[in-house]
């Protein structure tokens, strides 16, 4: 009795086992199918939850049950979506049925199932505000529409004095979480290109909540996140057209003058959020980001760009590629606002370092810098101290930089006949350079009076053909108006690489006079033994190994299985 007991124990725990293992093991396909059908099951119960909501008031409990369902896993998941979805359809029929809005006529208990179901919405609404915080795209993007149908049907349907009502606070708290959300760059491109950009209300209110929001948290990293979200919202609006056709989400004001539909309004409030960005601690990256699109996509938004004056300032000030980039900004104001910088042309004149040449913004320099000195009023000692800088940075710079140097000194010397002079100087000033290098002011260096080009006869004998080509037109008569700048600020390593490397050759180049007989010439050979024989006798004491091109030689005049080629390298090797 005693074994059977044993072996009965035994196989309880062998089954037990065999169970745990078969649940571990993947869902068979009938396992599947009755897994699919269970969700199929709960979506239609959530469909029929929502059409008891509508059909009748008593059924108003099953909104929390929903709003459990929603909460309960992911909004990408069926079950969540399909329940989120359902009560978005509720609340904005039931807003639209004015089931939502309290009245003064209304008796207590009427009053308090509005402010029950106005506390279900905004349960509604946090859960997808908390969504749109933390999520990822596949869940966040939902929310994101989700929300903005509660803004369209709370805007579309509720009371205001002026007869019109948009519910800022709660697209401001929507502004809230797509600023805190870290993975949200997807989310917040789609609210800019579909609502921002399609929307005149939504952009009116959306840049006035910008404004507003301040950094969560006093911590660097904080405001770095902060700035950066913003200016992937800001830098994602382009400028709006003025005869472009209004376009609403919640509804065209009644009010001719209403600020929604005054365009100068739009741009009080981008003004207002730019300048909110640009007073918050900006990384070096951040800060090259807003001064390349000042001039084209910054400035059109404020209604006074003057106000970018002290921001652009103090980037040109800062040197380096912050200044490069700060110099588009300054020549707009400029020519649009005619700002008046002092000392500008000194300033411009420390920019031509040897840094500029080596930077990828040198292009964008020098089309600002051609069009500074595009004027023929301007000083020939100022332009003749330009050309003279550039042509000394001209030795020490890369081949795709001198090719924009030389056309642009061509250009100048053509716009400023007196500065031909410096081409071709005789006497004892040909001799001594008289450029003062160190000079910040360039209407002082003696460039024009006391120096020359000397360096274009330098670069005539550059290492790379196409440069010293290029360098030879200002040697010649200067038949040729103007050169195309553009058709030369594009150059680089790679370019010019490229186009090596795709030029035909008509004609291959020779590298050997004739065609050798053997891998080692014979002459050569004989040379060297001669050389070696005679270093012996110099030195007869002095132990010598064997010559490599003495086995060479051996090997020539040895018979045919000597002229295999591995047996030759192993006696080539062999120095015993």
């Amino acid at each position: 009795m005693a074994g059977s007991e044993i072996k009965n124990s035994t196989s309880k725990k062998r089954k037990r086992g065999e169970e745990e293992a078969r649940s571990s093991k993947p869902l068979r396909p009938k396992s599947r199918a009755w897994a699919k059908e269970q969700v199929e099951d709960e979506k239609k119960h959530i469909l029929h939850l929502e059409s008891q909501v509508l059909e009748s008031r008593k059924h108003y409990n099953n909104l929390a049950e929903l709003i459990t369902i929603a909460s309960s896993g992911r909004l990408k998941e069926g079950t969540a979506l399909t329940a989120a979805l359902s009560l978005c359809r509720l609340f904005t029929s039931l807003t639209a049925a004015g089931r939502m809005r309290a009245s003064r006529a209304m008796p207590e208990t009427e009053l308090v199932v509005v402010q029950w179901l106005k506390s279900k919405c905004q349960a509604f609404s946090d859960l997808l505000l908390r969504t749109l915080r933390s999520a990822t795209a596949d869940d966040q993007l939902p929310a994101l529409v989700m929300l903005m149908r509660l803004v369209k049907a709370q805007g579309g349907h509720v009371a205001s004095g002026d007869g019109y009502s948009f519910p800022r606070e709660l697209l401001k708290q929507m502004m809230q979480a797509l600023m805190s959300t870290e993975d949200g760059q997807e989310v917040r491109e789609y609210f800019v290109s579909e609502f921002m950009e399609k929307c005149d209300d939504v952009r009116y209110f959306a840049l006035s909540s910008l404004a507003d929001i301040e950094p969560e948290g006093s911590s660097p990293a904080a405001a770095e996140r902060h700035a950066s979200h913003a200016l992937s919202i800001l830098s994602s609006l382009p400028p709006s057209s003025e005869d472009s056709a209004p376009s609403f989400l919640v509804g065209r004001p009644c009010k001719a003058r209403h600020p929604v539909l005054s365009a100068t309004a739009h741009k009080l409030r981008a003004q207002e959020a730019w300048i909110q960005l640009l007073r918050q601690p900006l990384t070096a990256a951040q800060q090259h980001q807003i001064l390349a699109l000042i001039p084209h996509q910054i400035a059109p938004w404020f209604a006074k760009p003057e106000l970018l004056m002290d921001f652009l300032t103090d980037a040109y000030s800062a040197g380096g590629a912050t200044a490069l980039l700060a110099l588009a900004g300054l020549f707009h104001l400029m020519q649009a606002k005619n700002l008046d910088y002092p000392h500008f042309y000194p300033k411009l004149y420390s920019q031509l370092d040897g840094a500029l040449l080596h930077s990828r913004h040198r292009s964008r320099f020098f089309r600002l810098l051609d069009t500074f000195l595009a004027s023929s009023h301007l000083p020939a000692a100022l332009v003749a101290s330009f050309m003279k800088r550039l042509a000394r940075r001209a030795l020490f710079a890369p081949p795709g930089a001198v090719v924009m140097i030389i056309p642009w000194i061509y250009n100048m010397t053509k716009r400023h006949p007196a500065c031909a002079f410096m081409l071709h100087r005789v006497g004892s000033d040909a001799i001594d350079d008289g450029f003062d290098d160190a000079q910040p002011d360039p209407l002082h260096t003696h460039a024009l009076e006391a120096s020359s080009l000397w360096e274009i006869q330098a670069l005539q004998c550059h290492h790379h053909p196409n440069v010293a080509t290029l360098a030879k037109i200002l040697g010649q008569p200067f038949t040729k108006q103007a050169y195309q700048l553009e058709d030369f600020l594009d150059h680089s390593y790679a370019s010019i690489l490229h186009a090596e490397l795709g030029r035909v050759v008509k004609q291959p180049p020779a590298v050997e006079w004739c065609i050798p007989k053997h891998v080692f010439a014979t002459a050569k050979t004989t040379t060297i033994a001669t050389a070696a024989a005679a270093a012996a006798a110099a030195a007869p004491d002095a132990h010598l190994p064997t010559p490599v091109v003495d086995v060479v030689a051996a090997a020539d005049d040895d018979d045919d299985d000597a002229r295999n080629p591995t047996r030759l390298l192993d006696r080539v090797w062999d120095f015993t």
